[in-house]
């Protein structure tokens, strides 16, 4: 069975420590800032406890074991999780593939929003230092249209936007969200406390950090699939979330994510296909192996890349409660990250197959998520 959990905070902020460090003594004006969305990590956390608490099983007591069903602090025994996700008023957005190029302005007259945004699409042959790492000419995005002054815009959009952008269309508007229609950070100062009991506090023991306000109607949700059907499921829940504990209202359902179909994948006249490979989630590679993910696209994608969208690797870590330290800092791939590929036709069945699996490590905990799109040479878009 496959559950929806959407988690609203109920103290308003956020916390989801980023891998800036966080000791006394090691930062100076280096603030340490909120990840968000989160990784799956804290929301996992959160979910196994509540489903564990509700089998009986108590951090503080050893009578009544973990349940084997739910993992342990490397896997999620039977569990599957998509996400985490945004949604606004209940509706799901997702973060877009990094293909969107444009800019955003307003009128000066109407105060109205003016969006100019056109997909990128592979450019001419250039020659430049990576030509000898991938063996064939290096193609640089470049938008089907110039817009001046326009960027690589990170968007988040909902799932119809999502089906536009893969069949290498422009969204409408309507469906697009920027992060700051969706969260805003705030920074929080605090003071470390001493014995609680004598409401004393540590001098010299200033702190702050950067956490998440999400704006009215945004929650995140998670998709959890594989809890045995005979376990009752409470359906609201408050449950600590984040590196304070603050509260979120947790509301779950039968339901799941539902992403857009394929696109329609037909080869061109060159008999080339002609398609797109885009992370939904955070994409997770050993290091060693990420230089070859980014020039090749991931191992599993049929046919050649020639152009890629990268966006900035993240550098994560978290907090080990088994360990009681940080954990080890790892690089992840963002959600966005687009590959350019041509594969024959008789690799068609394989790439659709694709869409919606995962590729890389950790697939459990939702990484590496991806779908499938399509694009045309300049030529066959005409």
């Amino acid at each position: 069975m496959t559950h929806l959990w959407e988690f609203r905070p109920l103290d308003t902020l956020l916390f989801f420590r980023n891998s800036t460090p966080f000791e006394a003594g090691e930062i100076d004006m280096v603030q340490p800032e909120s990840m968000f969305p989160p990784l799956m990590n804290p929301l996992q956390g959160a979910i196994r406890t509540s489903l564990a608490a509700q089998r009986g099983w108590s951090p503080h007591s050893e009578q009544t074991p973990f349940p084997p069903e739910l993992g342990d602090e490397h896997h999620l025994g039977l569990l599957q999780m998509k996400g985490p996700f945004l949604a606004e008023h209940g509706k799901t957005l997702v973060p877009l593939p990094l293909t969107l190029f444009g800019k955003i302005m307003e009128d000066r007259k109407t105060k109205k929003e003016i969006w100019q945004i056109q997909p990128l699409v592979p450019g001419p042959p250039s020659y430049t230092d990576l030509n000898q790492k991938i063996n064939h000419p290096l193609r640089l995005l470049e938008p089907a249209e110039r817009v001046a002054g326009g960027k690589l815009l990170e968007l988040w959009g909902t799932m119809e936007a999502l089906a536009s952008v893969l069949r290498g269309e422009i969204p409408d508007f309507s469906q697009l969200r920027r992060s700051s229609d969706l969260w805003r950070k705030e920074q929080k100062h605090g003071i470390m406390r001493g014995d609680i009991y004598e409401k004393r506090v540590k001098g010299g023991h200033l702190y702050t950090s950067v956490h998440i306000r999400l704006n009215k109607g945004v929650t995140l949700q998670v998709e959890v699939k594989g809890i045995p059907a005979d376990w009752e499921i409470k359906e609201k829940l408050a449950l600590p979330l984040g590196g304070e504990g603050r509260f979120a209202d947790v509301r779950i359902r039968s339901d799941s994510f539902r992403l857009p179909e394929v696109p329609n994948l037909q080869p061109a006249p060159d008999g080339k296909l002609r398609y797109t490979l885009s992370l939904l989630t955070p994409g997770r590679w050993k290091a060693d192996k990420l230089p070859d993910v980014i020039h090749y696209g991931p191992p599993s994608a049929p046919g050649t890349c020639i152009a890629a969208s990268i966006g900035k690797i993240w550098r994560v870590g978290g907090w080990d409660l088994k360990e009681k330290g940080p954990r080890e800092v790892i690089p992840l791939l963002p959600p966005g990250c687009t590959w350019f590929f041509e594969a024959s036709m008789q690799e068609k069945e394989k790439i659709e197959r694709l869409h919606g699996k995962w590729v890389g490590e950790n697939n459990a905990f939702g990484m590496g998520q991806v779908v499938i799109g399509t694009w045309k040479e300049g030529e066959e878009a005409e």
